[in-house]
């Protein structure tokens, strides 16, 4: 059998437990491989597990190659409603997709909307993404804030092992809810759009990101 590497973008998922991979290598060995292993540019981009189920259980692999546009967003689509994922992995995931699209979407204005695979698009707005998960707006910046001191941290968090309450106190760096908006940065707001910043805003600023924020607004009167 031909040996295959998992695809960066596919690392964004964390692996299943002991237990679910148990419960997949039982299913695959009992039905036999039921969903094909997709591949993208050689590498496994979606089905890794089932490629290692397939290997412990001597069952033979099907594969399919990506035919999307978008692999990031066919991974978290086929992953993310499926699997089993504290509140604190969600976040992290959350945080992971807001950068993908922040980095897409650098030159644009905004996200433009549209269908990704047949998919809605989720924009790198933090309030839909976060419903689209099902944590807070606060819970996902949190995470970010956490990756911008310790990789390592986030993910254990990513991994399960940590929850990102644990993450910050370790850290030393307990979280305290919001910012206030300085007034020069809601200054800037105004300047850069045409008007202030809106109330159901103004919570989502969460500790040592806003600076980010300043970033982007210079950024936004230099473009």
């Amino acid at each position: 059998m031909k040996k295959y590497e998992q695809h960066p973008i596919a690392k964004i998922i964390p692996h299943p437990t002991k237990e679910d991979y148990r419960r997949l290598v039982d299913s695959i060995k009992k039905d036999g491989l039921q969903n094909a292993i997709v591949l993208y540019d050689g590498k496994i981009l979606e089905g890794f597990s089932r490629y290692h189920a397939c290997q412990d259980t001597e069952v033979e692999p099907r594969f399919m190659e990506f035919a999307g546009t978008d692999p990031f967003l066919y991974v978290w689509n086929e992953n993310i409603p499926r699997r089993h994922l504290t509140p604190s992995q969600l976040a992290v995931l959350a945080w992971d997709k807001v950068e993908y699209h922040r980095e897409k979407y650098k030159d644009q204005k905004s996200v433009p909307r549209g269908t990704v695979d047949s998919q809605p698009v989720i924009h790198s707005n933090v309030a839909e993404t976060a419903a689209q998960v099902g944590v807070s707006k606060r819970s996902i910046y949190r995470a970010g804030k956490v990756k911008k001191r310790s990789k390592r941290a986030y993910g254990q968090i990513k991994a399960g092992k940590l929850t990102v309450g644990q993450a910050e106190a370790q850290l030393g760096d307990a979280h305290e809810g919001p910012e206030t908006i300085p007034p020069e940065v809601e200054g800037q707001v105004h300047d850069a759009f045409g008007k202030p910043v809106p109330d159901h805003l103004k919570d989502i600023f969460a500790p040592g990101l806003m600076q980010e924020v300043i970033e982007h607004l210079d950024k936004a009167h230099t473009d």
